[in-house]
């Protein structure tokens, strides 16, 4: 086994132990021991790490089978070379999954979510490689029915996608987020709030496709004819910006006619280097919503593979299905034919680190009771495809009532803060979820 030592700015104790040089101060010695290192109480006393490095900092652990989580040996080649390297280039990470994972309730699901919280522990130790994805799928269209008073504390924080005029919900699962909105109306814009030097806009190009215009930071607008033929993802890259926060408003052209819709799908913001956490998980998901291995589909091509890359996705999709009878069997298929998307589509060489995380079910499924099947099915497909997995039904004991005494349980009626939700997380109940994939991430 191989120790190491502390994050950046962590110590150890001085007596007896050497450290040798290279990310993660890799321990030579003990006490003048080399080689195969007997530990004596002393000696692990000596190892003990300060309380400010315990928190996202471990010994390396290559492997672990204990409570919950399972992470085979040699994972995360992929990922930790990218984030070594991510002070010269970006280190991204993609996650997919449903309303838990997309941030329901948290007090603010960019940053309050438990990828918002990976992405603010990561990138304060490896870099800001911006805000990342920021999905149509965050907009009133899509949250005024179901989610009235969550959307009304999310645009006080400034979390919502702008609108004004027309826009409605697409039926298919095109492009990153899996969720676009479409107008025909002139005039109707969209207007999004992103960090990063670089922003990108995706939109659903093909058939009759108006031309549209974007503004960035109240700039003059610049208007894009969007591609025609057979239906694909248009992305249109502005760089060159700040590092900081920009607004990106995009605009239905004024040549726009009845039936020729702009269809967008969301912004990224993006720096050249750093840590990119894209949180491309929607609302109401399931495992066939990313379950399309066809290297033509708009789909899952787009939500980590190779024409949306990653170093490491996190697939949650789960509770929705259970809630929906989905066949363990049927759930597995639909699993991997997303990470075959991933893993084996186009260019793509199989390099790309995998994660199978199981949000915690709560009260979702009462009736089906279908959600262990996926958890074994989940632990095989991490070996087969060498993925870890981190099951938070577990980690909570499989007990609704065990997180509503730790208060990590939501509402929508006062967004982050403790509630009675059936499957939707607490402002704490994410970071719990952070916190338990962290220690993984930095390892």
């Amino acid at each position: 086994m191989k120790l190491y030592g502390p994050k950046a700015g962590g110590t150890w104790p001085s007596t007896g132990v050497s450290l040798g040089g290279g990310g993660g101060n890799l321990i030579t010695s003990v006490n003048g021991q080399t080689g195969a290192v007997t530990l004596t109480a002393a000696d692990v006393g000596a190892l003990t790490q300060s309380a400010a490095d315990t928190r996202y900092a471990r010994t390396n652990v290559t492997a672990r089978s204990d409570l919950g989580i399972y992470v085979p040996p040699g994972w995360g080649q992929r990922w930790r070379a990218a984030r070594a390297a991510a002070g010269t280039a970006p280190a991204r990470i993609v996650t997919v999954g449903g309303s838990a994972t997309q941030g329901f309730y948290a007090s603010n699901p960019h940053t309050k979510s438990w990828p918002g919280v990976v992405r603010t522990a990561l990138q304060a130790a490896h870099g800001d490689g911006g805000s990342g994805f920021m999905s149509s799928s965050m907009s009133a269209t899509i949250l005024q029915a179901g989610d009235p008073t969550a959307l009304a504390a999310w645009q006080a924080a400034g979390a919502i996608v702008g609108q004004t005029g027309t826009w409605t919900q697409g039926g298919s699962k095109y492009g990153p987020g899996v969720c676009y909105l479409y107008s025909d109306v002139p005039g109707s814009s969209m207007t999004f709030t992103v960090r990063g030097s670089t922003v990108k806009i995706y939109t659903v190009a093909g058939g009759t496709r108006p031309p549209f215009t974007y503004s960035i930071d109240g700039a003059t607008a610049v208007t894009v004819n969007q591609t025609t033929g057979s239906a694909s993802i248009q992305t249109t890259t502005v760089s060159g910006l700040s590092s900081g926060t920009h607004t990106v408003t995009i605009t239905v052209g004024p040549t726009a006619t009845t039936g020729a819709y702009l269809s967008v799908c969301g912004v990224s913001g993006e720096n050249a280097a750093g840590v990119i956490v894209h949180n491309l998980a929607l609302a109401g998901a399931r495992s066939e919503t990313y379950g399309n291995n066809a290297s033509t589909a708009l789909n899952a091509v787009w939500n980590g593979g190779v024409d949306f890359p990653a170093d490491l996705v996190v697939f949650t999709a789960g509770p929705n299905d259970a809630a929906a009878n989905t066949a363990g069997d049927v759930w597995a298929a639909n699993v991997a034919k997303y990470l075959k998307a991933v893993r084996d589509t186009g260019a793509a060489d199989g390099s790309t680190d995998v994660m199978i995380l199981l949000p915690h079910l709560g009260t979702h499924d009462t009736t089906n009771f279908k959600y262990q099947d996926y958890a074994v099915r989940a632990r095989v497909l991490a070996e087969v495809y060498g993925a870890a997995c981190v099951d938070m039904w577990t980690l909570g004991r499989n007990s609704w009532r065990y997180w509503s005494d730790l208060g990590y349980w939501g509402t929508n009626a006062g967004t982050g803060a403790s509630g009675s939700d059936s499957v939707h997380p607490s402002d704490a109940g994410f970071a719990f979820m952070a916190d338990t994939i962290l220690p993984l991430l930095t390892a």
